[in-house]
């Protein structure tokens, strides 16, 4: 059986994310014939290269503080490149230079200019390269494109996205101080949660839709939110944004609206929502405090009412008439919130309503 050989540049939080997917794969080896070990890393912290030994067991030989060193070695097949936004570009480039194929952690890049020079690194040298995009590989989201395709939702002409949190700067704010500071730091990270996390849904939103091609964009982003002076300890600042809102219009004549907000003054939870117009009405989901035991709350975009669903349910009833039968599978939303939901428009004749614990019911 193949066995791939891979090397990671960066042992930080996403490293151990990107870990459990090397064991799935190594679980999963006979049904998918070949497998993939992780025989090198490389990491610049001194402190977190001894904590990836020591979860590891990697033998300190096969640890690098410089991944230059690393880059030399002739037994690895690909490299995964696990650091912060804006050295994904330098650091990727200089994989594929080096002679290996390149997997990337997202955002691919921190600009159109540096993601474009990737691809044509890759090109240019016949090497395979490919950034991590999660949310594309799902179920949901292959069912939804195909169901797109097919004609079977209409003519989508319009998207509204929306990804809004409360205080959810991390490495900033309380409950994300295990995060580096340098997720604050626009000289390493470029950008903040707009680019970090919003790459999730507006990937998985434009696979559905075929992937269009972009005609104008137009937008603002800015730091807005007053900050604490002594709770900024990263000697570069805070340098990224809070708020970003865009505006994108493709070839096909689809308009797509974006907005993300990372310090709310509002409920504590992540609300990501979505509508793509005619005939694709999916609304909200709220994963925070007020999530119990793996449910999905879930909040019809018209009503602003919220119903909750057990992760697991087949189907489900939208509140005050928006009743469509759930045609793609219903997954617990992770970190930073994911399209949970598809719903056919053409279903909504039918009327039930539901009621959060403790609501009283209308009168």
């Amino acid at each position: 059986m193949k066995e791939i050989r891979v090397g990671i540049i960066g042992g930080g939080m996403i490293s151990h994310r990107h870990m459990v997917i090397y064991s799935n794969i190594q679980r999963r080896a006979a049904e998918l014939g070949f497998t993939a070990k992780v025989v090198a890393c490389a990491e610049i912290d001194d402190a977190t290269r001894k904590a990836w030994v020591e979860k590891y067991g990697m033998a300190e030989k096969d640890m690098y503080k410089n991944y230059r060193d690393m880059l030399k070695r002739d037994d690895l097949d690909t490299i995964d490149v696990c650091v912060h936004n804006n050295l994904h570009t330098p650091i990727s480039i200089e994989v594929m230079k080096a002679g290996f194929d390149c997997y990337c952690e997202k955002p691919e890049a921190v600009s159109y200019r540096d993601a474009q020079m990737m691809i044509d690194c890759a090109k240019k040298l016949g090497r395979k390269y490919h950034v991590q995009m999660s949310s594309i590989m799902t179920p949901q989201a292959r069912v939804g494109r195909d169901m797109i395709a097919r004609g079977e939702l209409g003519n989508p002409y319009f998207v509204n996205l929306e990804q809004c949190t409360m205080r959810r700067r991390p490495g900033y704010d309380a409950g994300l101080r295990a995060f580096t500071t340098d997720f604050y730091s626009k000289r390493i990270s470029g950008h903040g949660p707009s680019i970090d996390l919003g790459i999730y849904v507006i990937g998985q939103i434009l696979f559905m839709l075929g992937c269009p091609k972009l005609q104008s964009v137009s937008g603002f982003a800015k730091q807005a939110m007053e900050l604490k002076p002594k709770l900024i300890t990263n000697p570069d600042g805070f340098g990224v944004e809070d708020i970003c809102d865009g505006f994108a219009k493709f070839e096909t004549g689809l308009g797509f609206h974006f907005l993300s907000t990372s310090a709310n003054n509002a409920k504590e939870d992540i609300v990501v929502a979505l509508d793509i117009l005619p005939l694709l009405v999916f609304a909200k989901a709220e994963i925070g405090s007020d999530t119990r035991n793996g449910e999905v709350l879930l909040t019809a975009v018209e009503t602003g009412e919220a119903v909750v669903l057990p992760r697991h349910q087949p189907s489900l009833i939208v509140p005050d008439g928006l009743v469509g039968e759930l045609v793609v599978g219903v997954e617990q939303v992770g970190f930073g919130g994911a399209v949970v939901g598809v719903f056919r428009g053409d279903m909504l004749e039918r009327c039930q309503r539901h009621h959060l614990p403790g609501s009283a019911p209308d009168t």
